[in-house]
C-alpha cells in the first residue's frame, strides 16, 4: 500500500513539473532581473505569442516591440499576449511594479 502511494505521489509531482513549463514555448529569459517600470527585450525572432512569468508578487506584462503589451490584472499572475498574425519582432518583459523583481520570458513560433 505504501509503495503504491509513493508511486502515485511521484507521478503527480512529475506531472506538476511538466505542467509548470509552457508546452511548445522557447524560453528567452530565465530568472532575469527587471527594475520597477523597466523592460527586458528578447531576441529578434518570428513569433505569434509571448508570456511572462513573474517570481514573487510583481505585476508582469508581456509585450511585442512595436505591436503591443498586455499586463496581468493582479500581482504574481502570468501575463500573455497572443497576436492574430505572426510578426518578426522582439518579445519583451515589462515590470509594471515599482520594485525590482525577477521573471521568465517565453515566445511561441
Amino acid at each position: 500500500m505504501r509503495k503504491r502511494l509513493i508511486i502515485a505521489l511521484t507521478a503527480l509531482a512529475s506531472c506538476a513539473a511538466i505542467a509548470a513549463a509552457p508546452a511548445g514555448a522557447v524560453e528567452y529569459a530565465h530568472h532575469v532581473e527587471v527594475g520597477g517600470g523597466g523592460n527586458h527585450f528578447g531576441p529578434y525572432v518570428y513569433f505569434y505569442a509571448a508570456e511572462t512569468y513573474p517570481y514573487g508578487s510583481a505585476i508582469a506584462c508581456a509585450g511585442v516591440r512595436g505591436v503591443g503589451l498586455n499586463c496581468a490584472s493582479t500581482t504574481g499572475e502570468v501575463a500573455g499576449i497572443v497576436l492574430p498574425f505572426d510578426v518578426e519582432a522582439e518579445p519583451y518583459i515589462h515590470n509594471h511594479s515599482t520594485w525590482t523583481s525577477y521573471f521568465n520570458g517565453y515566445y511561441y513560433t
